[in-house]
């Protein structure tokens, strides 16, 4: 469910734009850890290092030299602790991850994430919110064209808390892949809903699609994983949003890492409520 990681790969870190590149050559590598645990699934972690400034062009296939596959990642949540194991997935990008065989996440609990890779210690602690339904999910007619469509869904949000939410999305189809993306324009502050709590759901987007559009086809059957975070995530989200945005205007480059939440190491480990929907746009 993790494809942002290629952008965390090689645009999260040492991303000065504008500073010469051989003030980064002697550079020292750091650890970039992706991971992420909801209720009821296994906790799943990627781990990379960072991508030096370098004049000559890397390629996204090169950039698989900055995969750590030999890591020692841990889980634990107070009570027990599992080393987690990693293995090839091409689903993923990188398409290497650590997954956990037993351990699944439970609402409420925190989970300490430990990894050490080379003499690099990285740590972080997180815990998983109470998902929140929604209340109803619709579709109609893009006002672009006849034959793309667009979702629409309410939140059913505690007007007594403040909360945070994120939505991801992906289209069940056997040349899609099967991982979630982040919806794009997907993550919500609830301080900033409408009054109605209506939210739009747009497909998951990288910027490796170019012809990308937030629009669905008629008769696309969508998966929507609608996930409460907590206050990091959301700050680490928010940033993500930007800088997906601006990343391809040379005006506004991005010249900042994200918010992450990792000690000893750049990323993120996050937990999420989720609950998941199936939308399956037809002619009404």
């Amino acid at each position: 469910m993790r494809t942002h990681s290629l952008i965390l790969l090689a645009a999260l870190v040492l991303s000065t734009t504008g500073c010469r590149h051989d003030e980064f050559a002697d550079q020292q590598l750091q650890l970039v850890v992706d991971g992420r645990i909801e209720n009821g699934r296994h906790p799943m972690v990627q781990v990379t290092t960072t991508v030096p400034i370098v004049k000559e062009y890397q390629s996204v296939d090169s950039l698989q030299n900055n995969i750590v596959r030999w890591a020692r990642v841990t889980v634990s949540d107070g009570e027990q602790e599992e080393i987690l194991v990693g293995k090839y997935d091409e689903q993923f990008y990188p398409p290497y991850v650590y997954v956990a065989n037993n351990m699944r996440g439970e609402v409420g609990k925190s989970y300490r994430l430990q990894v050490d890779y080379n003499g690099m210690h990285a740590e972080a602690v997180t815990s998983i919110p109470s998902p929140v339904e929604l209340d109803a999910i619709q579709w109609k007619k893009a006002d672009i064209a006849d034959t793309l469509y667009t979702i629409t869904a309410r939140i059913n949000d505690n007007p007594a808390q403040h909360n945070y939410y994120r939505l991801f999305t992906r289209i069940q189809h056997p040349n899609e892949r099967r991982t979630f993306l982040p919806a794009y324009l997907g993550i919500f502050d609830d301080e900033m809903l409408a009054a109605q709590n209506e939210i739009v759901v747009n497909k998951g987007r990288t910027n490796l699609k170019k012809d990308y559009t937030p629009y669905f086809a008629l008769g696309d059957t969508v998966i929507i994983n609608f996930t409460q975070i907590g206050e990091d995530a959301y700050r680490y989200w928010r940033d993500y949003e930007e800088m997906l945005t601006l990343s391809r205007n040379p005006l506004f480059p991005v010249k900042k890492n994200l918010n992450g939440n990792v000690t000893g190491a750049l990323g993120c480990w996050f937990g999420y409520g989720a609950t998941q929907y199936q939308v399956v746009i037809e002619e009404k």
